[in-house]
């Protein structure tokens, strides 16, 4: 199953980035497969964390479109 999440990083500075994000939830594990060009993507080969928040507000989701 895909849920529409949004996924928080950091960079090295620590500087955070919100990023929409549907993400693979499993039973055990959940899956996330950024763009390698996003800074999304960027955050997590550098810092190796991410924060998935689960939300039903769909116009949080849109304000945190990472372009």
């Amino acid at each position: 199953m895909v849920i529409e999440t949004v996924l928080t990083t950091i960079d090295e500075a620590g500087d955070v980035n919100f990023a929409a994000m549907g993400v693979g939830w499993g039973d055990e594990i959940i899956t996330i497969r950024p763009f390698t060009d996003t800074r999304t993507y960027r955050n997590l080969t550098a810092v190796g964390e991410a924060v998935v928040n689960v939300t039903d507000n769909v116009s949080i989701i849109a304000r945190c479109a990472d372009w």
